[in-house]
């Protein structure tokens, strides 16, 4: 869950390189779901296949606190994930590759 939060906050940043995508192509992602519960207008531009359309939708996006928010749940389920991951038994080795993991999940950028 971290991990696809996190990707979709990836493609609203205007430095990724797939910046928009989800919203050229309509995917409904968490963001889409938080920001259309407080501004519906997001609904006019979002999908269509224009820069200017995509900047308003991801303006949309962080003024209704949406982004925050799915910051806030990518950052709570990884460091959920790191705490079933120290609390399971298997070999110190395996914990650490997937400690390592959940912290790659969580400050990619990419």
């Amino acid at each position: 869950v971290a991990f696809q939060i996190q990707d979709d906050l990836i493609d609203i940043n205007p430095d990724s390189k797939k910046f928009g995508s989800d919203i050229i192509n309509g995917k409904k992602t968490l963001l889409y779901i938080k920001s259309k519960k407080s501004n519906k207008e997001i609904d006019k531009y979002y999908g269509l296949k224009d820069s200017s359309a995509v900047k308003k939708v991801v303006k949309i996006m962080n003024e209704s606190n949406a982004v925050k928010e799915c910051q806030k749940l990518s950052e709570y389920y990884s460091n959920n994930s790191k705490e079933l991951i120290k609390n399971i038994d298997v070999e110190i080795v395996l914990k650490e590759i997937m400690l390592d993991f959940c912290n790659y999940v969580k400050n990619r950028t990419y």
